[in-house]
């Protein structure tokens, strides 16, 4: 990765510290919501939630909490997978001196001086020299691991090509940290995995921060709308403010 990144360690970082930092920008899983892209929330409720006039709440459900645990045992099978699942499944059966690749946790949020409004929360990176799968090549440099689980009733979703809003999420992930290779390693329904690659197009990046520097601007302003109508509440004088 680039070596003037900023990266905040997570490790020991409690949710409400975890949540105050996403308050410091547009995280990668939020670039789709900026660019109309999410189905489940709208840019307006990123927006409240940003300028603090929504609470700091992670929502968290069954599906999440399967989806977050099973992330380890997904990571684990991805090494093992040598392009093939027969292949993936013989190795995992032969034990760990037979793993393909290797890839390793980054707890930490990832920020680039050069585009401060951005965040990345990387689930793995994939080591340099690993083989890029689809290819043949070696990666000369780091490569980045994203993790998903997929529901049966949202399959539909994956059949054509991944949803718009979980690319977003890489290809700012690229951009962030330089990196130019990402692989996402998906379950779906519990029984299935795919691995899926995606190489880095500066066009796209160019697209999310044509979205996203403006949206963080308005954030800008509104926080300090936000901290203006606070005070005038301290000093009962909401009403000429809002007037």
């Amino acid at each position: 990765m680039n070596s003037n990144l900023i990266l905040i360690p997570t490790k020991g970082m409690s949710e409400e510290q975890w949540l105050l930092h996403r308050q410091d920008g547009i995280g990668g899983s939020e670039t789709g919501t900026v660019m109309l892209q999410n189905k489940w929330e709208s840019q307006l409720e990123l927006y409240h939630r940003k300028i603090g006039a929504s609470p700091l709440v992670k929502h968290t459900n069954e599906s999440m909490m399967w989806g977050h645990l099973h992330e380890d045992t997904i990571a684990k099978a991805w090494e093992y997978y040598d392009g093939s699942i027969e292949g993936m499944i013989k190795r995992l059966a032969l034990g760990k001196e037979h793993k393909f690749r290797r890839n390793r946790r980054l707890n930490c949020i990832v920020k680039n001086p050069d585009y401060p409004h951005l965040l990345g929360n990387i689930d793995r990176v994939i080591n340099k020299g690993q083989v890029m799968i689809f290819d043949g090549e070696i990666l000369e440099t780091e490569g980045i691991l994203e993790i998903k689980t997929v529901k049966e009733f949202a399959m539909k979703m994956w059949e054509a090509e991944v949803p718009p809003m979980y690319m977003l999420q890489f290809y700012a992930y690229m951009g962030i940290t330089g990196l130019r290779y990402t692989e996402l390693a998906v379950l779906k329904d519990g029984s299935s995995m795919d691995v899926i690659p995606f190489y880095f197009k500066q066009e796209i990046f160019d697209s999310i921060l044509e979205w996203t520097i403006p949206f963080w601007e308005r954030v800008k302003k509104g926080r300090l709308l936000m901290n203006e109508l606070r005070l005038a509440e301290m000093s009962g004088e909401r009403r000429a403010i809002e007037d």
